[in-house]
Formats: C-alpha cells, sequence, structure tokens
C-alpha cells in the first residue's frame, strides 16, 4: 500500500492561503500515486473563532467555504484526523486523534503529535490551553499582538527549540514498548525523519501552508521518504523533492519519482 500524510494545513488561516488556489492541483497528484492519503491534523484553523463557544460553528463553515476541499477530504482516499487547532471536530463530530494500521507486515500510528504536551493530556489545562490561544487570538484582531507573539514564542521553545527532542522521544518509546515499525506525526512544523539504531522510524510531516511537505511511505517496499510537493509552472505539473529516505529493512528500493 502506497500512503501520503500531510499535516497543518490551517484552512482559514492566512498561510494557507498562499498556496490555497495551488492545492487542489497537489491532490490530483497525490490521488495518482497513493492507495491512502492521510491528514495529520490542524486541517482547519479553529482555534480563534470570534467567541471560545464558537468553535464548532467555525469548523462547519470553513467547510462550507472550502466547499471543494471539505467534500474532497470526507471520500476516499482520505482519512482524516484532528489535532489541537481543530480538536473540536473530535469533541463535536466524533473525528479521531490518531489512526494505527498494520499493513504488509509493518504496523505504523499516525497521530497529530500535541499529545506528547502535559497541556494536551490533561483535560482542565487542554481547555485552559484552548482559551488562552482564542484571547490571544481576539486581542490579535484588536491591534494587540503580544500575548499571540508570547504563546508562540513558548511554543517555540518548547518544541522546536531543541529540534522536537520530545516528539522524538514519545515516537521511540511507543516504537519500543506498542511495537510499531513507524510512527508518523506533525505539530511542530519542522519536518524530520529519524531511523533509531533499536529500530524503528520516526518522521514529522512539517506543514502544507506556504509549502507542502509530505510523508510517502510503500509498505510494500518498505520505503518512507520525506518529499516537498512543488506547482510547476504548468496547471496540472507537480514536481518532487525528496528531503529524506529510510528503508525498513531493505536498503536500495527505488524512490517514489523513479
Amino acid at each position: 500500500m502506497r500512503i501520503a500524510v500531510l499535516s497543518d494545513l490551517h484552512i482559514g488561516g492566512d498561510s494557507f492561503a498562499q498556496q490555497a488556489d495551488g492545492f487542489p492541483a497537489l491532490l490530483d497528484h497525490l490521488e495518482r500515486y497513493f492507495d491512502r492519503i492521510i491528514l495529520l491534523g490542524d486541517i482547519f484553523e479553529t482555534a480563534f473563532p470570534c467567541w471560545p463557544w464558537q468553535s464548532g460553528q467555525l469548523y462547519l463553515r470553513l467547510f462550507r467555504e472550502h466547499r471543494v476541499l471539505s467534500q474532497r477530504f470526507r471520500k476516499d482516499p482520505y482519512v482524516l484526523l484532528c489535532g489541537n487547532h481543530d480538536v473540536v471536530a473530535m469533541r463535536r463530530f466524533g473525528i479521531p486523534q490518531r489512526l494505527s494500521m498494520q499493513v504488509d507486515g509493518l504496523r505504523l500510528l499516525f497521530t497529530h503529535g500535541h499529545e506528547c504536551e502535559r497541556q494536551y493530556r490533561v483535560a482542565w489545562l487542554h481547555r485552559l490551553t484552548d482559551f488562552y490561544l482564542w484571547w490571544a487570538g481576539f486581542c490579535k484582531r484588536q491591534g494587540f499582538d503580544g500575548l499571540y507573539r508570547l504563546a508562540y514564542f513558548f511554543d517555540y521553545r518548547q518544541n522546536v527549540a531543541d529540534g522536537g527532542l520530545r516528539f522524538r522521544h514519545a515516537a521511540r518509546q511507543l516504537i519500543r514498548h506498542q511495537a510499531y515499525d513507524c510512527v508518523v506525526m506533525g505539530h511542530t512544523h519542522r519536518e524530520e525523519m529519524q531511523r533509531f539504531l533499536d529500530g524503528g522510524i520516526y518522521i514529522n510531516t512539517g506543514d502544507c501552508q506556504s509549502r507542502c511537505i509530505a510523508a510517502a511511505i510503500d509498505t510494500g517496499k518498505r520505503l518512507f521518504q520525506l518529499v516537498e510537493l512543488r506547482q510547476g509552472t504548468a496547471p496540472d505539473a507537480v514536481t518532487w523533492k525528496i528531503k529524506a529516505t529510510a528503508t525498513l529493512p531493505n536498503p536500495g528500493q527505488a524512490g517514489f519519482g523513479a
């Protein structure tokens, strides 16, 4: 099975708007190559509604405003998961946070990754974090962006400055103790592939906002790649830039562009 994984589109946010027009062509390209396309959370930006109780309404509004994409995401070959910026999809509509698969002898886990942070594992802290993000976004809309910048400063310090160590460690523990062969996360907006010396692969898919990073998995070849998809000059032309490759356990297989 060929599986593509995208995360952190934040549809409805300013960054995704930079590539919104060309995004359907990228999806067309992925559909030609892959049997399953997993959307790994933070697909819609619902952390900053007008009022904190309106996240569900915002989610539905974004579904309507981006009908071409949202209707596509509800059908095969897509699997939609939620993250911390669209967690209302789980609370209101039952969309899961993680997906476990066993294919061609490989055990795979797909999860957004925010649950690696303590504030998202404890219910009241999760709600408090949601409220703080909403308040920071509200103040930003009024022209006071200090709280917003502070939130993302601490997010950077906690999750990115050390190279995403906590997520790498969490993936390694899942591989060791729950016998996964590969764990795929998003959330940090920092793409990464790590093959552990004692077995297993961790992939972080970065994001799909001003650019499009994806994980590409071929379970038959036991091949794992991080790729950057770029819109070509022709409307339907898409090019691949392979950023990292790993295999379990058979090295030397051809890449997806072959």
